[in-house]
């Protein structure tokens, strides 16, 4: 399967992709729809976007890079950056991969791609994102690409949202030595771990509960 780089032209597949994935949730809540003028706004100059389509030209996975700049909902007010280090931050907005396709890790292998990119062009240095707490599958990606989590807020009109992380030129450094799970659904614990300087670094998952592994952010 090809990544190709998407165009306005691509807009009513992408709009017919995330129509299909939210009639398939059973939770509305793990996924902030996006509206024609936001997906049309990363098709141009304020984001980057890839996809993959099938053999009958249905569009089957996509991933959407963000570019905020100066607008409020910039993330890297969370992490309290700098006007100037505002400019260098990049959202990983959207990811979206068709049902009937899931289990052959597109998502990540969009998303590897999405970043590889973004990181060519030499602007950007701050990497977040934005997943919700119980959103299990999407977290792991998260992960897996480098992310830590960082703090929780709520966003997208009250929804509660992991903050997620990743610095391009100095890595964070988490002590593994000290490590404390947590329950994904333990708000009051988490906020405060981060407030303390944990990051949530790892997961495991049982029939149960999802817990996170927070270990200290050590200093660079």
């Amino acid at each position: 399967m090809e990544i190709k780089r998407l165009s306005g032209l691509d807009l009513p597949r992408i709009m017919e992709l995330q129509n299909r994935v939210l009639k398939a949730l059973a939770d509305h809540s793990l996924y902030y729809a996006l509206v024609p003028a936001e997906v049309e706004a990363m098709l141009g100059d304020q984001g980057l976007s890839l996809g993959i389509y099938a053999e009958d030209q249905h569009l089957i996975a996509y991933a959407a890079m963000r570019f905020p700049g100066s607008e409020p909902d910039n993330l890297g007010m969370d992490g309290c950056l700098t006007n100037d280090e505002l400019a260098r931050v990049v959202h990983i907005e959207a990811g979206l991969v068709h049902p009937d396709f899931r289990g052959q890790s597109l998502q990540k292998l969009v998303y590897e791609e999405a970043i590889r990119q973004t990181r060519m062009l030499g602007r950007f240095r701050h990497l977040y994102s934005t997943v919700a707490c119980h959103n299990y599958p999407a977290l792991v990606n998260s992960m897996k690409l480098g992310l830590a989590v960082t703090a929780l807020r709520e966003k997208y009109n009250g929804y509660l949202r992991y903050v997620l992380y990743q610095d391009w030129e100095r890595p964070l450094s988490i002590d593994r030595g000290q490590v404390l799970k947590v329950a994904c659904g333990d708000r009051e614990r988490q906020e405060a771990l981060l407030a303390e300087g944990w990051l949530g670094f790892a997961w495991e998952k049982n029939e149960n509960q999802m817990r996170l592994h927070y270990g200290h952010r050590l200093k660079a």
